[in-house]
């Protein structure tokens, strides 16, 4: 480690981003709070490791309740000891990314906030203020499509500006230099990963109190410079000894890239138990005998089949929720639904005993956690690139924890993925 112990604070706006910027400090020792709403719920907190990362559970806030979460956290963070402050960011840019930043500005009492919101290895980059992914400006993508949360401008400026109106916002070339000793946020254009990590290196290099804000490829780099890492992805020697490789997808997201997973694995022989429309929208569904044979069945199939799925990537029409009887308010459907598939997720969790489960939705593996009492969970490592393996104990039962943003990943993800679990649990390490 350079320069000895260092502090590091990261704060995510969902739960997938908190695991998402974690996963490269776990070889080092980071200390995971699935849920924080501000400076009250730090009181207390001793963390045993150099790096913690907080969920602010920001992501569908309004911007001035998100800008006073950060606020407090990266006060609290820089009270006690942080030198490196990180605000993990979307890397569609989804959230309320201007606001937050804001509010790390005011929780640290002044400065510079360097946002570098590629992640290259992910085809995320930023070129001359546009947020690119594959090659296309972000609002032009899937992102732009999502139905909750529609991605319409690609120039991060403006997006950031629409947000933080009392700071100044600034663009920084490739060929520009940092904007050290500046007040304000800065902007940078990043193509490759050695791009950001030469940013990130200036700027720890420079300050103090570093004000860092990006997705996981910044983490990634963050991870190298401040422990001397090598080049590749994080991942940790874990004893698998009881380890079940066979795994249940429960899928939440909605964006295109998740539906053909789930079409992929069905298509390649995965059973995919279909729920009922009552057991998205009815927080009462699980406790009905229709309930109890389903979850029991599923139990049966998840138990003998190496990828189970629960496919819950159709998009919800006005016609669909009106014709069930139900009001249609997009908010209201979004919430319905992360709580009634994180209640089924925990439910079958719970019947199954040892398992394996990848849950794709930030909301629907917080309110999953929620459901199993989990505040704190231990991060394992990275599979694959942008998968993130996390664990804990519920009754006796080692629970592994598969998360990943929705927009990330081939269509053969599950397949491979388990593939490679299976393989590895038959070594009795994940590596």
């Amino acid at each position: 480690m350079r320069g000895g112990v260092v502090n590091v604070l990261l704060v995510a706006d969902d739960l997938t981003g908190t695991f998402d910027g974690a996963v490269p400090f776990a070889p080092y020792g980071v200390h995971v709070l699935t849920r924080c709403r501000g400076g009250e719920d730090l009181c207390g907190l001793e963390p045993e490791a150099p790096v913690l990362a907080v969920n602010a559970e920001t992501r569908h806030l309004d911007m001035e309740e998100s800008a006073r979460r950060v606020r407090e956290i990266v006060r609290w963070g820089i009270e006690h000891g942080a030198r490196v402050v990180v605000k993990k960011t979307d890397s569609a840019l989804r959230g309320n990314i201007g606001a937050e930043l804001e509010g790390m500005i005011q929780g640290a009492g002044g400065g510079c906030v360097h946002f570098i919101p590629a992640f290259p290895r992910m085809g995320r980059v930023t070129r001359d203020g546009v947020q690119y992914v594959d090659g296309v400006p972000v609002a032009q993508t899937v992102f732009g499509d999502d139905p909750f949360e529609p991605v319409t401008e690609s120039r991060v400026s403006t997006i950031v500006s629409s947000q933080a109106s009392a700071v100044d916002i600034f663009e920084v070339g490739l060929d520009d230099v940092e904007r050290i000793g500046s007040e304000g946020i800065a902007v940078y254009d990043a193509l490759s990963e050695d791009d950001v990590r030469l940013r990130c290196d200036a700027v720890l290099k420079h300050s103090h109190c570093a004000l860092l804000a990006g997705c996981a490829g910044l983490s990634s780099a963050l991870a190298q410079i401040l422990f001397e890492a090598g080049t590749g992805p994080a991942t940790l020697d874990v004893q698998l000894d009881s380890f079940d490789p066979n795994m249940l997808v429960m899928c939440g997201s909605v964006n295109r890239v998740s539906a053909d997973q789930c079409a992929y694995a069905c298509e390649h022989g995965a059973p995919a138990p279909e729920l009922p429309l009552d057991a998205k929208l009815d927080p009462g569904w699980v406790d009905t005998e229709e309930a109890a044979s389903f979850i029991e069945q599923t139990v049966q199939t998840w138990s003998s089949s190496p990828v189970t799925v629960l496919d819950n990537s159709e998009r919800f029409t006005r016609e669909l929720i009106e014709g069930s009887g139900r009001v249609w308010d997009v908010e209201a459907i979004r919430s319905a639904v992360a709580s009634c598939l994180g209640s089924v997720t925990a439910r079958l969790v719970r019947a199954k005993g040892n398992c394996t489960v990848l849950v794709m939705g930030g909301d629907i593996l917080q309110t999953f956690l929620m459901h199993m009492g989990i505040v704190e969970l231990s991060i394992i490592g990275e599979p694959l690139t942008g998968v993130v393996m996390s664990e804990f104990t519920s009754n006796g039962a080692v629970v592994r924890v598969i998360s990943k943003s929705g927009g990330f990943g081939s269509p053969d993800l599950f397949i491979s993925l388990q593939e490679k679990l299976a393989k590895q649990a038959g070594k009795g390490v994940l590596v």
